[in-house]
């Protein structure tokens, strides 16, 4: 017997869930990584960022290669790979500033500025320049009342020293543990709706 959590139902097979997976549109598996997710933009945002795919975002094409990928940036998009060391480094590129939309706003008070990723909002604050006058410690403090689940210290592996390099980690789509970014999303929301609301000083 097998059971699908998000959709709380039950199948005969795994080949059956499997099926209910591949029809249904709550699910966007990426077998490559064996990935689940609740919707085609995420699963297209993973197949962009992650380096186990060669996809273009603006095509919403894959290749069979990170060269076929380049060269189809060469012919399709005007993009110089010669500029690029290697593929990884052009998808890096791409999802700078330059072509990613700053989408994540600092609740911080007084500050405007926005961010392409969690994790570039959060090494902002840790940095000390966010005009919140938000420091490291104060981001530790808040991090550590929030997540009281302990989701950042058990869900990997991986050791960081600072929470900007555990988004980064989970954001690049290396990170092995599926539930992982989800759980992240919500620490991360519940950061935010604290940092509008305090104030820091030096």
């Amino acid at each position: 017997m097998a059971y699908c959590e998000r959709c709380h139902q039950c199948f005969n097979s795994e080949r059956a869930l499997t099926q209910h997976e591949e029809n249904s549109s709550h699910h966007h598996v990426c077998y490559t990584c064996h990935k689940d997710y609740t919707c085609r933009s995420d699963i297209t945002a993973h197949w962009g960022r992650s380096s186990a795919h060669s996809y273009c975002v603006d095509c919403d094409q894959h290749f069979d290669s990170g060269g076929l990928l380049n060269d189809h940036y060469e012919d399709a998009h005007w993009f110089c790979s010669p500029c690029f060391q290697s593929s990884n480094n052009l998808q890096i590129h791409l999802r700078s500033t330059i072509h990613s939309p700053r989408k994540y706003k600092c609740p911080g008070a007084h500050c405007e500025k926005s961010f392409v990723s969690d994790s570039a909002l959060v090494m902002h604050c840790e940095s000390g320049s966010c005009r919140s006058g938000v420091t490291r410690h104060a981001i530790n403090r808040v991090i550590f009342a929030i997540d009281q689940g302990r989701t950042l210290t058990d869900g990997c592996d991986d050791e960081f020293r600072t929470l900007s390099g555990l988004f980064q980690h989970v954001e690049s789509g290396r990170c092995e543990v599926k539930r992982f970014r989800r759980q992240l999303t919500g620490v991360v929301d519940s950061f935010r709706d604290q940092l509008r609301y305090m104030s820091f000083e030096g």
